[in-house]
């Protein structure tokens, strides 16, 4: 369903393509939950863009990590993109 999603997302099927990704994210698939907050936030909607990283966060998506900080930094909640990248910190120290 991602690459399907990305193709339309490429296309600028944007409503096609995030129904793809929001069925997938769903179901519990966490690089569908980036996909559809990059989309969501390209789109200017934010609240469900951090909705959708911090799901996939809290699942262990480390990518969703670094954007759900940039996202928070963007909106000048500088102690939230901190406490969101000391988790980054976390996991490299753990590697």
């Amino acid at each position: 369903m991602n690459g399907l999603a990305a193709l339309l997302q490429k296309k600028g099927e944007l409503d096609e393509a995030a129904s793809w990704y929001r069925r997938a994210a769903e179901n519990g698939d966490t690089e569908a939950m980036s996909g559809l907050a990059a989309l969501l936030r390209e789109r200017g909607e934010a609240d469900e863009a951090e909705r959708w990283y911090r799901r996939a966060a809290e699942e262990g998506d480390i990518a969703a990590v670094e954007n759900l900080a940039a996202l928070y930094e963007e909106q000048g909640r500088q102690a939230e993109a901190e406490q969101w990248r000391r988790r980054l910190d976390d996991v490299d120290g753990n590697e």
